[in-house]
């Protein structure tokens, strides 16, 4: 082998699991019931929705919901940056936000997480924003990869009160 060629199969690897979590984890995520205080679901769904998510539209820790605002990612998923709010945008970018509720489970008692996004492209030589359908062809395979992820660090901070986790033990 030659002198640095494992170098090259490392930043693979890395590259390859910083992507996204595994199947695994995201269903236990989606699946998680917290049986624990709302303050501390509540205090751990803000800290990560506001580290991954800073410009935040809407918040509400009564009603358990935080959406963020609309912004620029291009086709990689990465956020777009301008001055002075403007951002040069292309055909493929997208504006996308992602909003995130605390449920009550009625049937156990504990909190559930509920967490979706939505991406809109801009229509060409129109000035209209199109709805980019959930799950489509032409979403973005990054934008599930963000909701998974929420989801995935979400359980990360709260998994120690997850009675589905508990139960599998």
């Amino acid at each position: 082998m030659r002198p640095g060629a494992w170098l090259g199969i490392v930043g693979v690897v890395a590259v390859a699991t910083a992507c996204g979590a595994s199947s695994k984890e995201i269903k236990s995520a989606k699946s998680a019931v917290y049986q624990c205080e709302y303050p501390v679901v509540w205090d751990a769904v803000h800290a990560e929705f506001t580290d991954k998510y800073s410009k935040v539209a809407e918040q509400s820790a009564e009603a358990g919901v935080l959406v963020s605002e609309w912004e620029w990612y291009d086709s990689s998923g990465a956020r777009k940056r301008g001055m002075a709010g403007t951002v040069s945008v292309s055909p493929e970018d997208v504006i996308f936000r992602i909003a995130l509720q605390v449920i009550k489970d009625e049937a156990s008692g504990g909190w559930k997480i509920m967490i979706d996004g939505s991406a809109q492209r801009h229509v060409a030589g129109s000035g209209q924003m199109v709805t980019v359908k959930r799950g489509g062809g032409d979403e973005p395979a990054w934008v599930q990869t963000k909701i998974d992820n929420l989801w995935v660090v979400i359980y990360e901070r709260l998994k120690q009160y997850d009675t589905a986790a508990a139960a599998a033990k």
